[in-house]
């Protein structure tokens, strides 16, 4: 395996089949409240009803809080086929850091609209405060949506470039300033770190694992440096986390026992660990080996064109390059964890 052909992205996607061409998805929104002023929708894709758009828009200043508090998906059926899940997913990060994985939000399915055969899949009460622990600065939210169904996996993700809108928080006052938090697999263990531009009265971390982002448990805690203008940096490890999406956050506790909680984060455990290609570069076959259970493979062109796409159930698959020009391809393989992202490169 010739590492440096290979391109690894996790629950980041790209959407090279077009969102809204018989995809059964038809619309997309992200709801935030601001300072408790009342939910407002932006929407995916080119609007079809006059929300203001999500894509480079400015959701606010908050002084004490401001929720993403779910979104909202609308497909249709087609030919036959018909959605059977939805999902919204976000991260979010300062503007001068590298962001981390994403987070999932589930839309359960609330009914049909209309008379065209119209689904609407929603949550408009996540309340996931996306100032929660942030010192000031302006801040970006990135947003996707997936659709899953009997057609496989379907995304509105803005071409593969997601959907960004920045927000600003003004509060001055945190006893803790996190300037960074990450979670990185290895090896089916996750390690998480951190790090702070000051401090005071800090007490300690407690590093809390979910699978749900919503109940959480302690898993590790950490004394605080107290009071301090000195960059501290912190690390943890998760040593048996649980197969699928993990997520985690800290809870910072003052000496006087008040306390703060940090953005979540997010890592996935994998069955059959990452997804390994094989013979790099490819001449006749294309071995792919660490699949999940019903994964969707698909190949696409540089240009963006879907080239091949099959369906696949075991742990390994293969796929005829013999016929295709030299060049570089790109993997895609979707299953019910996310998405990853391989490239491949076809040589004769």
């Amino acid at each position: 395996m010739r590492i440096l052909l290979l391109l690894v992205s996790y629950l980041s996607v790209s959407t090279l089949i077009p969102a809204w061409a018989d995809a059964g998805l038809l619309q997309t929104y992200a709801i935030t409240n601001v300072d408790a002023t009342g939910n407002t929708y932006r929407t995916g894709g080119n609007s079809v009803d006059g929300t203001p758009a999500f894509q480079g828009a400015n959701l606010g200043t908050a002084n004490t809080s401001i929720y993403l508090n779910g979104g909202e998906v609308r497909t249709s059926k087609n030919n036959g086929d018909s959605t059977t899940a939805a999902h919204m997913f976000y991260r979010l990060y300062p503007q001068t850091i590298t962001p981390g994985d994403f987070i999932q939000v589930d839309l359960p399915f609330t009914g049909n609209v209309g008379n065209e055969g119209t689904q609407r899949w929603a949550r408009t009460d996540a309340g996931i405060n996306i100032a929660n622990g942030l010192g000031p600065g302006t801040y970006t939210l990135e947003v996707y949506w997936r659709i899953d169904g009997t057609f496989g996996f379907f995304f509105d993700s803005n071409g593969g470039n997601n959907y960004k809108a920045t927000y600003t928080v003004t509060r001055s006052t945190l006893p803790v300033s996190l300037i960074e938090f990450s979670v990185k697999t290895i090896q089916k263990q996750v390690f998480a770190t951190w790090s702070t531009a000051s401090e005071r009265t800090n007490a300690h971390f407690d590093l809390e694992r979910s699978t749900d982002a919503r109940s959480f448990e302690r898993i590790a805690q950490l004394d605080g440096r107290g009071t301090t203008n000195i960059r501290q940096n912190y690390s943890a490890v998760d040593e048996s986390p649980r197969l699928g999406i993990n997520y985690y956050r800290l809870r910072q506790t003052d000496t006087d026992g008040t306390f703060s909680y940090s953005p979540i984060r997010s890592a996935i455990i994998r069955t059959n660990g990452d997804i390994v290609l094989l013979g790099q570069p490819v001449d006749e076959l294309l071995h792919i080996d660490g699949l999940e259970e019903a994964s969707q493979l698909d190949i696409l062109t540089s240009q963006g064109r879907l080239l091949h796409r099959q369906k696949n159930s075991g742990s390994q698959a293969q796929v005829d390059v013999r016929n295709w020009p030299d060049g570089v391809y790109l993997l895609r393989v979707l299953d019910s964890l996310g998405v990853q992202v391989k490239r491949v490169v076809v040589q004769h």
